[in-house]
């Protein structure tokens, strides 16, 4: 009977270090997938922190796209006063033309009219000295409105500039602030890797010390 206990206990006990060693197995088991589940959760985290790079990228990409939009008005705006300040010219110069046209053929027809038709001459004359200063004072009025159209460009064009050194500030600092995000987001993701890898590294040394006691025990046993 005694020797019958005796080997119950030895039963009993290599049992329940089959048990045990079940038990252990599965705990480690449900260690490793809760480790892959938050591995997993980093790894999507890591990739909307990256995708947020991209983004201030495109940001970047569209404020190169309007600062060319606005030199393309620039220059056009350009080629208008030109073509502006042209056809100022030319009638300037017709306006001059029609003006000694005008001088000749009056005097033209005074020397070939006769005395008795000089108050006539006269009358087309004051008439045509009205006309050409009504051409002249029109002409003037032309030049002014040109001018200050010509001014309004010229600011406009200075506003236009002062807009694209703004603009061209404001993406060097969008771009050093996009450098300086990058940089602390790769920082941040280094810190968080190596952080993961050390805890990961004590959790398996801890793991590991913890079996080799159990296995100890179970040798002692």
């Amino acid at each position: 009977e005694q020797k019958a206990i005796v080997l119950q206990k030895y039963v009993r006990g290599w049992l329940a270090a089959l048990r045990y060693g079940r038990t252990l197995r599965a705990v480690v088991y449900i260690q490793c997938c809760y480790r892959r589940m938050m591995a997993h959760r980093l790894l999507k985290k890591l990739k909307v922190e990256a995708r947020s790079v991209e983004h201030y990228r495109k940001l970047n990409k569209g404020m190169e796209n309007k600062i060319l939009q606005l030199q393309c008005r620039v220059n056009d705006q350009t080629k208008e006063n030109k073509t502006l300040v042209e056809q100022m010219t030319a009638l300037a110069t017709s306006h001059e033309s029609e003006v000694q046209c005008l001088k000749n053929e009056i005097e033209r027809i005074c020397r070939r009219e006769e005395e008795t038709k000089v108050l006539i001459m006269q009358e087309i004359t004051a008439k045509l000295q009205v006309e050409l200063q009504q051409t002249i004072q029109d002409r003037r009025d032309t030049e002014i409105k040109a001018s200050q159209e010509l001014n309004l460009l010229r600011r406009h064009l200075a506003v236009l500039e002062k807009e694209n050194g703004q603009l061209n500030d404001e993406k060097e600092t969008f771009n050093k602030l996009v450098l300086e995000q990058s940089k602390i987001i790769e920082e941040q993701v280094a810190l968080k890797v190596a952080s993961k890898s050390r805890q990961l590294q004590a959790e398996a040394e801890q793991e590991r010390f913890h079996y080799q006691s159990l296995m100890k025990e179970f040798s002692r046993l």
